[in-house]
């Protein structure tokens, strides 16, 4: 007769403590930040802070797993300030368009698949006989993609609100006409300066998609042959920190034995600066990498390896994921049930260590998926939140019930 009240007391319990479970994981679990959609989700700063760290985590959790990029099938040529320097390059200038012609006939020599030049060409160099020669260089070539620009134009101001039109920036017309094609090298980052996502839609009708997608099109990608492809959401996957794509310098891409002989022959071939030069004026871009430093506190990723990125991720299909929000919901629900339940059943000391042990599982979960499937979800809702609330729950209760 005294077992049913328990019964009773335990499951009422056991309902408290997994409702609350959920609402937390609900209130700490942020769906479609920066995604506009008719209804708005609150926008709790922690709900966001754990969304970002959920998918930088497991980079960083999973680094013993990432592939060896020794026969990447893209490579990067930097423009450096070694580079330029040694070349009697200004720092401050553009470079010599003679020295990008002389780089793409030997990229022509060396059997390059294609070449795409992150770089803004949207005026006339200084000197005409260099543009002429890169003009030529590039109708030569003839595998060579050139990168679009947009600039954000100010339009009108109504009632002391702005608004703005885009502006595409294209490359000089004797040079868009004598390359290949152009892409736009635009990204979608974010306010934390990191690229989670792949963007190849155009910003505007009549605009080119992205330049990895440009890319890939010109390759004869079998993906990007669907148009409704552009559209569909991708997750970067970083294969490494910053400079893990195979790549050299702008020097020794031109040297005689710069390089080791075939590096370049069947390749894609990335040109664009590394961010550490001290101006640029062709193109000085960086963001951040979801790799952490000791040495640091922003790892800075060059947007070209970016760009790279995105093209690898889309000639090897190992773009990350991310389920359905119905899923993830469930996925809450289904923790905050277990553990709202689980951890009632077991006295204070050991539901500590049920809690610390479903924390690793949570964590070992969720980095198999990444590594095997390639999926992420905001796991660290239930791991820094939902199993804390949990046990903290039960010693309550189980206080409550002494008491």
């Amino acid at each position: 007769m005294k077992l049913k009240p328990k019964f009773v007391n335990d499951s009422i319990g056991g309902i408290i403590g997994a409702s609350l479970v959920f609402l937390l994981g609900l209130a700490l679990w942020n769906p479609l930040w920066d995604i506009d959609i008719p209804i708005k989700w609150p926008e709790f700063p922690m709900a966001i802070r754990m969304t970002r760290a959920s998918y930088d985590w497991s980079f960083e959790l999973s680094k013993f797993a990432r592939p060896d990029l020794q026969s990447s099938e893209v490579v990067i040529v930097y423009i450096d300030e070694d580079s330029l320097r040694s070349l009697g390059q200004s720092l401050t200038t553009p470079m010599d368009r003679s020295l990008h012609a002389k780089l793409l006939n030997k990229l022509k020599a060396e059997g390059a698949k294609a070449v795409v030049m992150d770089m803004i060409f949207s005026d006339p160099g200084p000197d005409e006989l260099s543009d002429k020669l890169f003009t030529e260089a590039l109708r030569s070539n003839g595998k060579v993609i050139l990168a679009d620009d947009y600039a954000q134009l100010p339009t009108s101001s109504n009632r002391g609100v702005a608004s703005f039109k885009y502006q595409t920036i294209t490359p000089y017309a004797p040079f868009e006409k004598a390359s290949l094609t152009n892409g736009l090298d635009a990204l979608a980052k974010e306010d934390d300066f990191l690229v989670r996502r792949h963007s190849h839609t155009p910003p505007s009708p009549g605009d080119p998609p992205s330049l990895s997608w440009v890319t890939a099109q010109t390759v004869g990608l079998k993906l990007t042959r669907n148009p409704r492809e552009q559209a569909v959401e991708r997750w970067m996957y970083y294969y490494g920190p910053p400079e893990t794509i195979p790549h050299v310098n702008y020097q020794q891409a031109l040297s005689e034995n710069g390089v080791q002989p075939g590096f370049f022959r069947n390749r894609i071939v990335f040109i664009g600066g590394r961010p550490r030069v001290g101006a640029l004026a062709e193109k000085r871009d960086e963001m951040r990498s979801p790799y952490s430093t000791a040495n640091r506190l922003f790892n800075f990723m060059p947007l070209v390896e970016i760009h790279a990125t995105q093209l690898l991720n889309l000639l090897r299909g190992d773009w990350v994921t991310r389920p359905t929000p119905v899923v993830e919901i469930g996925v809450l629900a289904l923790a905050a049930f277990i553990f709202g339940f689980g951890f009632l059943r077991f006295r204070p000391p050991v539901a500590t260590g049920l809690a610390v042990a479903s924390m690793l599982v949570v964590i070992l979960i969720a980095q198999s998926l990444f590594v095997q499937q390639r999926i992420w979800f905001p796991w660290l809702v239930i791991v820094a939140a939902q199993i804390p609330l949990a046990l903290l729950w039960s010693v309550i209760y189980r206080s409550l019930q002494w008491y």
